[in-house]
């Protein structure tokens, strides 16, 4: 008997014989010797594992064993845009219609988490009408649902938010997001896991088992190529079969077919195969390959790369070389021709499928949102502690807000254009403030005539300070909060004329035209004389407190003081608003801030998806915050992007409140995302902690804690408490008082959060 095996530019035969191996090469022995000692002691050890395993098979009791063979075809989830939708069916039909019945061998089928239930039932009749046997692994959405993102692999300490990510080319971002959702990839795809299935279904009926995908197609010419290998070659547990892609189906019908198979081969099994698939490996990061690595199978795959956050590469088997490639197979088409054939199409090919792997996660864990969101409902605020506040006749809440809503009833209307300055564009619809920190400079030696002074606002420009009304910060943050009194004094007192004020603020500021703010920030905070007067994306943060505002607006519509039409209308200024932040390059520095004014950007992203219904957002918010936790909070819970500010206990108190809220939005779509922390332990409780010792020590490092920040301390640790249903009593503990300065950064009426 006489084996070839063709290995570069050499093959090489092994001729059983007495108990000695002879090498014949195409070349000379000469050319051989020059490839090198470790090619030609490698090539020497696999020949000798080969000829210990045609021993050993010689006097096992599978050499008795007739060759029989069970073939699994694994279907899975068509991914647009790598494949044409319907086309698994479509697949499946053409193999049941077409494939010829072979010898020996038994076909079944395994349906792998198909995610559409419409989809599975096609598949399921269509199985039973050609009397198919099958096996169903089901997709369950809370399954799906209890899955979070790969962030700490992948971050490597939060990448994206760094310059590294910068450097990365467009192919490397795709693969990044394809790592980050590598566990719903495991779940949803389950390429390997559903192999190992079928192998383990195939052992236990055949002494032959081939776990292949669903688009595996043999013609009979195929499967005398195949079968023959399989009875010339029993002697080894690994049969490798090259695959070859097919444009057209119906090509594979015609008797002029010939087949060059040079893609990534399927593999075959011999029952007593000790090796599996590694489950751990994600489709679209090579889940076969890495089997084929392992025995050390010749390919062009030997020559891929890892990349940062993939699983490192699979030691060698102690199997490896026990493998003969055998006959082909043919790959039946994606839908996608243009995908199929040629070196652009692989690259192309590459490219859509990282794209369809994150759509198509993406779209499931938008569907879940949209199960649980409910845009009309109050997101900040709770409306059972608002009900029950109605009835609350000797709570001193409901003084502070009939007081407050009173005051606003004396205020407005409020709009961008009643400001006594313009901004740099001339339009008085934009909103316009200076850059705080931004003093007079007319020095020499800088020669600008502006400088920068951390923490110290420069005059005219602090917020609720003298010549405030000059500019547009003051007036919106009075907006948000008078709004909101209005609209809670509607609730508790029913008195509908605080409505009709409070849709006055907004129809005043967001819809009349004539004083309308124009839907961007592009003049928020601008440094003076610099950027041609644009503003900055840090001026992001003077509109946070959307989150809240957005609750009023929800009450106020609920009282019909805002008519459908209006609504509708306000809801058009926040999406034009909404694709301004998420396109404008300004902004793009701002999302990408790793301190408090990122997480900031994402309160305030998430407030306004929601108001939208925008479940495409709220579940990218859900990735980026845990990302972001990866580079804002340390492994002691300290935030280094913090304590490098002059007064940096303000700076670590305003994100741990934005963290705080944007844990209370995002549990409206089902996100614990208090609950969340990373392998290490960083999470928003261990942040809290970090800040509770050191007030508890008095161990901050500049001066001592105020009496509201004690105040900011105690909401935060009342939150906590109550997330994790902890003993919340301790009067000691509670605020003093509803509402506090805007510069501290709470929501006003801390007894109405949602908990």
């Amino acid at each position: 008997m006489t084996e070839a095996r063709s290995d570069g530019p050499h093959t090489v035969s092994h001729e059983r014989g007495r108990g000695w191996i002879r090498f014949r090469s195409s070349r000379s022995f000469r050319t051989l010797l020059l490839a090198g000692p470790a090619r030609l002691a490698d090539m020497l050890m696999r020949g000798i594992q080969l000829l210990h395993a045609r021993i050993r098979y010689r006097f096992s009791p599978l050499s008795s064993n007739p060759d029989t063979v069970f073939l699994v075809r694994i279907i899975g989830n068509d991914l647009e845009p790598r494949h044409k939708k319907g086309q698994s069916y479509q697949n499946v039909n053409f193999i049941l219609r077409n494939e010829p019945e072979f010898p020996n061998w038994k076909k079944y089928w395994v349906l792998n988490r198909i995610v559409d239930p419409e989809a599975q039932l096609r598949l399921i009749d269509l199985l039973e009408s050609h009397r198919q046997e099958y096996t169903i692994i089901p997709f369950e959405s809370e399954a799906f649902q209890s899955l979070d993102w790969d962030v700490g692999r992948a971050c490597l300490g939060e990448y994206r938010f760094t310059p590294e990510y910068k450097s990365l080319d467009e192919l490397e971002r795709l693969r990044f997001e394809t790592a980050i959702r590598r566990r719903k990839n495991l779940y949803t795809m389950n390429n390997n896991g559903a192999r190992n299935l079928a192998l383990s279904i195939g052992r236990t009926r055949a002494k032959w088992v081939l776990p292949w995908d669903g688009n595996c197609f043999l013609t009979k010419v195929a499967f005398e190529k195949i079968y023959s290998g399989i009875q010339k070659h029993a002697h080894v547990p690994y049969l490798v079969v090259p695959m070859v892609r097919i444009e057209d189906n119906e090509s594979l019908l015609r008797g002029s077919f010939s087949a060059v198979a040079n893609e990534e081969p399927q593999i075959i099994f011999r029952e007593d195969a000790q090796e599996v698939f590694n489950e751990e490996i994600p489709y679209g990061r090579r889940p076969k390959i890495d089997l084929l690595w392992r025995l050390g199978v010749n390919g062009v795959w030997k020559r891929y790369t890892l990349d940062p956050w993939d699983i490192p590469s699979p030691p060698l088997s102690k199997y490896r070389g026990l493998y003969k490639k055998v006959g082909w197979v043919a790959r039946l088409t994606s839908g996608r021709p243009e995908l199929e054939v040629g070196r652009k199409s692989s690259e192309d090919r590459g490219k859509v499928r990282d794209e369809a792997i994150t759509s198509s996660i993406d779209r499931l864990d938008q569907s879940i949102i949209e199960t649980t969101l409910v845009p009309h409902e109050l997101m900040f605020y709770d409306e059972l502690a608002i009900s029950e506040l109605t009835a609350a006749i000797s709570d001193p809440t409901r003084t502070v807000i009939q007081d407050q809503a009173e005051l606003a009833l004396r205020r407005g209307p409020l709009s961008v254009v009643g400001k006594t300055t313009v901004a740099p564009s001339g339009d008085l619809h934009d909103y316009y403030h200076p850059a705080p920190y931004w003093w007079p400079d007319p020095s020499p030696e800088t020669g600008l005539p502006f400088s920068r002074k951390d923490e110290e606002p420069a005059p005219k420009s602090d917020r609720h300070g003298p010549e405030s009304e000059k500019y547009d910060h003051t007036r919106i943050q009075l907006l948000f909060d008078d709004t909101l009194n209005l609209a809670l004094a509607w609730r508790v007192f029913g008195d509908i004329g605080y409505a009709e004020h409070g849709a006055m603020l907004v129809r005043t500021w967001f819809l009349d035209k004539h004083t309308r703010m124009n839907p961007h920030m592009s003049y928020a905070q601008v440094p003076a004389r610099h950027d041609n007067n644009k503003g900055t994306g840090r001026g992001l943060i003077e509109f946070r407190n959307v989150y809240y505002f957005l609750d009023a607006v929800r009450l106020i519509q609920e009282s019909g003081a805002l008519s459908s039409a209006e609504g509708m209308a306000l809801k058009d200024w926040f999406t034009s608003y909404a694709a301004w932040l998420d396109t404008d390059p300004m902004v793009n520095s701002e999302f990408h801030t790793s301190n408090n004014h990122g997480v900031s950007f994402d309160l305030q992203r998430a407030a306004i998806a929601a108001y939208l219904g925008d479940s495409s957002t709220l579940n990218r918010i859900r990735l980026l915050s845990r990302e972001r936790l990866h580079g804002q909070i340390a492994a002691d819970g300290s935030l280094p992007q913090e304590q490098d500010r002059i007064h940096h206990k303000n700076h670590v108190f305003s994100p741990l409140l934005a963290w705080a809220n944007l844990a209370r939005i995002m549990s409206n779509v089902g996100d614990d995302l208090w609950g969340y922390c990373t392998a290490d332990g960083r999470g928003i409780g261990l942040a809290l902690d970090w800040v509770r010792n050191l007030t508890a020590t008095r161990n901050w490092p500049a001066s001592t804690i105020d009496e509201a920040e004690m105040e900011v301390i105690a909401l935060l640790m009342l939150d906590r408490a109550n997330h994790y249903a902890k003993q919340t009593d301790s009067s000691r503990n509670r605020p003093s008082k509803d509402i506090f300065h805007p510069e501290t950064g709470i929501a006003p009426y801390w007894t109405l959060w949602r908990r």
